[in-house]
């Protein structure tokens, strides 16, 4: 081909390219840069990579196997992107059988002889490295690095417009971050308050035992006085501070009337241009709509936030991509059922189902499983909770809410309760502990693990009047405890009230429904707790993942 056909067969191609690139996704942008350069500059291979230079991930390739790609070839190929991606600047290897590093001689093998790596630049931050691998050194000529550069450059900038508008619809919503937060913050404060008093009713207790004459006794009941009152003072600054977070996100209000076929077409509206331009095809499926008591925004926030995960494979980063969400409400008058599921790559349900627990103790969490934690957090909100279920062609995240807005219960006097028997099996000891104290004059033990509670269950004498069990345990679970105790004994299997803190799998939700046993969620709500103590915790109920109260 003549030099001018070939520049006139570049521009035809830069041109086509800007038109992909006004409407395409990242992963789309990258995979029509590498089609083209293949095309331009005659490469036989070309491969994106993105991330940090030490994390470098292949995410569209051309002239190459993804068996190859994870092969030698590969590596030599990653190491190559990395040395540019350090560099911020263009890395060419014009002859790799004369150079000294091992890596290179892998695109000898493959029958290469030049290499070139280019960065791409992601508002003025690396993102990682176009690179190509050519059988003749001519091809590296003058033209084609600035046609090459030119198509990064393209890349690039387009990558760097998408920023804005990509996180937009994608980030977590501040209001909704914010409510989730405090409800993190609600649970130790809570504890606080409780060790608080205790500690107060101590002191009074000691200084009414106390000798009058001891006055080193009395010094150190003043002390520990002191100490409390200091505090006291730190957690009333907590509390402040939580005061003003509530107040600058308004008040949640639970009792409008809300109609889920609207709240999810308002959410279809907010996240379809993106999934668009990530080639998501939507489908909606309202088999029995209808209205629930609720707050709008938070469940619309929830629902965008679902999407736009489930369109992102759930945050899974596997290589491949969503090609379609499903999104379908069911509403019954006691409860509605919303369930998005994505065609794409399977993610194992115990590592989905991990994102819906709460923050304490998991770790620094990325982006996505951070808006599917918050996604529970609103569920809760609303007395419901998430199911994670495995789908033939993905993965399914249902959101079950109550139809109607049960009424918290006021809290009892604990002076005019009749003692009952408590056991709290729960591997978190300080909640297991300042529960434990809550309950007073209630006789409460607990256990750390199934393997301790069925003993505890099945040699006590007289058995619990109510068991507080969580759903996750160490080695066997909360549903997996209850079983065992099923076959056993029956009578004491009735008695347990499971407590569910994150996301639940399709198994679990369903034994929970079937068991006919109450749950409860994190925080617990101490005064229906307490209400369902000075009532008969035996034959009583509380709200249960099941669309029916179970039979006294």
């Amino acid at each position: 081909m003549a030099a001018s056909d070939r520049r006139q067969a570049r521009l035809d191609l830069l041109h086509a390219l800007a038109h992909r690139l006004a409407g395409a996704g990242p992963e789309s942008r990258l995979t029509d840069a590498a089609a083209l350069l293949m095309a331009g500059a005659t490469a036989r291979a070309c491969v994106a990579f993105v991330g940090k230079p030490g994390d470098l991930e292949a995410v569209a390739a051309r002239g190459l196997s993804a068996a190859t790609l994870r092969g030698h070839l590969g590596s030599a190929l990653r190491q190559v992107a990395a040395n540019a991606c350090k560099r911020r600047r263009p890395v060419v290897v014009r002859d790799v059988r004369n150079e000294p590093e091992r890596h290179l001689s892998a695109l000898a093998i493959h029958g290469s002889t030049a290499v070139g790596a280019f960065p791409i630049e992601r508002s003025s931050h690396g993102l990682g490295a176009m690179v190509l691998a050519f059988t003749d050194v001519a091809s590296l000529d003058d033209d084609s690095m600035r046609f090459i550069e030119t198509v990064v450059s393209m890349v690039s900038a387009s990558l760097s417009s998408e920023d804005q508008s990509a996180t937009t619809a994608s980030a977590v919503h501040p209001e909704l971050l914010s409510a989730s937060l405090l409800a993190e913050i609600a649970p130790p404060i809570e504890t606080l308050e409780l060790q608080l008093e205790e500690a107060r009713r101590l002191i009074q207790e000691f200084t009414h035992l106390s000798d009058a004459h001891d006055p080193l006794l009395r010094e150190l009941i003043a002390s520990w006085s002191e100490l409390t009152q200091d505090m006291d003072v730190v957690a009333g600054c907590i509390r402040e501070i939580v005061g003003t977070l509530t107040d600058a996100g308004g008040k949640v209000s639970l009792s409008e009337s809300v109609n889920l076929d609207a709240i999810v077409s308002e959410a279809l509206c907010v996240v379809r241009p993106r999934l668009e331009r990530l080639g998501v095809t939507l489908r909606m499926d309202v088999r029995r709509t209808g209205s629930i008591r609720g707050n709008a925004n938070r469940l619309m926030l929830l629902l965008v936030q679902l999407l736009s995960a489930a369109a992102d494979g759930w945050g899974s980063g596997v290589d491949e991509l969503t090609t379609q969400v499903r999104v379908s409400v069911v509403v019954t008058e006691e409860r509605a059922l919303i369930a998005v599921s994505h065609v794409g790559p399977h993610v194992p349900s115990h590592q989905l189902r991990t994102m819906f627990r709460p923050l304490r103790g998991s770790g620094t969490l990325d982006r996505p499983a951070l808006g599917l934690k918050l996604c529970a957090d609103v569920a809760r909100l609303h007395g419901g909770h998430v199911e994670v279920h495995d789908t033939p062609d993905g993965n399914e995240v249902v959101v079950a809410l109550p139809a109607r807005s049960a009424a918290r219960a006021a809290p009892v006097e604990t002076h005019d309760v009749r003692q009952r028997r408590v056991l709290i099996i729960d591997d978190d000891d300080v909640f297991a502990r300042s529960l434990r104290r809550a309950l007073k004059p209630h006789v409460v033990t607990t256990a750390a693990t199934a393997s301790e509670a069925e003993i505890s269950l099945l040699s006590e004498t007289p058995p619990p009047d109510i068991v507080l069990c969580d759903i996750f345990l160490p080695g066997k679970n909360g549903d997996q405890l209850h079983a065992r105790v099923a076959r056993s004994s029956p009578e004491i299997a009735r008695r347990f009230v499971f407590v569910t803190g994150g996301g639940l799998t399709q198994t679990q939700a369903e034994y929970i429904r079937s068991s006919g046993c109450p749950a409860m969620a994190k925080p617990l709500d101490l005064g229906a707790l307490r209400q369902r103590l000075a009532d008969d915790p035996v034959h009583d109920h509380v709200r249960t993942l099941s669309s029916n109260p179970p039979e006294a």
